[in-house]
């Protein structure tokens, strides 16, 4: 019977010292049943017996022995879906998610019949928002960190990543219970995956640009504008992870392919709009002095000028502002008659001065000269007079002290 059997092999892996012959055991059991299967006999003992294997194993398993619940899923000789189900069951419980994804993940790597059936659990883990937010933490760090590097695996884990994107920008963030009824909160989620895979692939950046940018086209509908919300918030923390992973330039020359294609007026300003924010986040800390960061700025702008069809000198020297401090003098010189005929005097300004901050921190580059010949840092103080040097009252003695 069905439910002796399960017993059985309960008991035969309930001991931690016996258990690797129990899990053989088992094994052979269910190749015994899978055998009179293919003669004609009832499917659900078979399932009932790998159920109640997978069920044993996951209630006495210690940290060391995880592997053993997956190797029980790749040695079974078939794998319904209600197996599959018990493994992405298990990662919902912050008590088992480790078991689950390296069960999930084991068994999508070496077992192709069953690898679109538990890559889809692994990824649905990262947007769920009725699990723990540990969970689809640790779920994003699997897909990005193990799944993604497997060739057999990528292709599956990006297609997941841009559809759930597409979805959010075309009809607005799933809301759930889950998310506390913040559409903000629930826009995240959707992108947490593609954000992460963004810092592999630079090649996904501008994705998340044409997303943000699709909302304009409708800009009074506010579910969709959560999502170019949660874009705007998340481009400026992704960028110094792109900086130091991919280069300034690589990353804004990838990211201006999101200028491509018919665009509506709107939607390429809003491009334009969020490149630029691109490169001024770029620009913050140490990468506003790489030299790459102008190289990438005139890259974009050179592409946006393409795009528009425009032959004016001074358009799109917005692009540049943010990366002057990245840029030597000559290059500034350069660009200087477009920066004053195109910039208002506070953006100016602001522009140069942040120039200065950045040339000051190396001031001993020879190109610096020209920044501070033009824009000093600021009023000189007026040089102290020089102390006169102290007398001392009495000669002073060397040797042993004598009474005066």
């Amino acid at each position: 019977q069905p439910e002796g059997v399960a017993r059985v092999l309960r008991r035969a892996v309930a001991d931690k010292k016996s258990r690797r012959d129990g899990l053989e055991l088992g094994l052979r059991v269910l190749f015994e049943l899978y055998a009179r299967e293919k003669r004609g006999a009832a499917r659900d003992a078979y399932d009932r017996c790998l159920l109640a294997l997978l069920g044993a194993l996951r209630d006495g398993l210690d940290a060391e022995e995880r592997k053993l619940l997956a190797e029980a899923a790749l040695g079974a000789p078939r794998l319904p879906d209600a197996a599959i189900a018990f493994l992405g069951d298990l990662c919902e419980s912050p008590d088992h998610v480790a078991l689950g994804l390296g069960a999930l993940r084991d068994v999508a790597t070496r077992r192709p019949a069953a690898r679109d059936r538990c890559l889809r659990r692994a990824l649905e883990l990262t947007r769920r928002p009725d699990v723990a937010p540990e969970v689809r933490e640790k779920a994003v760090r699997l897909a990005t960190n193990q799944l993604w590097p497997n060739a057999a695996l990528r292709e599956t884990v990006v297609a997941f990543a841009r559809a759930r994107l597409e979805t959010a920008a075309r009809e607005g963030p799933e809301g759930r219970a889950g998310d506390g009824g913040d559409a903000l909160a629930a826009a995240r989620r959707e992108l947490a995956l593609v954000v992460a895979l963004c810092v592999k692939d630079a090649s996904l950046v501008p994705d998340v640009v044409r997303a943000a940018a699709a909302t304009a086209d409708a800009p009074d509908d506010a579910r969709r504008a959560t999502t170019r919300q949660a874009c705007e918030a998340e481009l400026p923390k992704l960028a110094p992870a792109l900086a130091t992973v991919h280069g300034a330039k690589p990353t804004l020359e990838h990211a201006a392919d999101a200028l491509g294609g018919d665009l509506s007026p709107r939607r390429r300003d809003a491009t334009e709009a969020l490149l630029r924010s691109l490169v001024a986040a770029l620009a913050t800390g140490r990468g506003a002095r790489a030299p790459q960061l102008w190289e990438g700025a005139v890259a974009v702008r050179a592409r946006a000028r393409r795009e528009r069809g425009s032959a004016e000198e001074d358009d799109g020297v917005e692009f540049l502002t943010p990366a002057l401090g990245a840029a030597t003098a000559a290059e500034v010189e350069a660009a200087l008659p477009s920066l004053l005929r195109r910039l208002d005097d506070a953006q100016l300004g602001a522009a140069f001065r942040r120039a200065v901050q950045t040339h000051a921190a190396r001031a001993r580059r020879p190109d610096a000269r020209a920044f501070f010949l033009f824009f000093p840092a600021g009023p000189r103080r007026a040089a102290r007079s020089a102390r006169r040097p102290r007398r001392r009252s009495r000669p002073r003695t060397w040797g042993p002290r004598t009474s005066w």
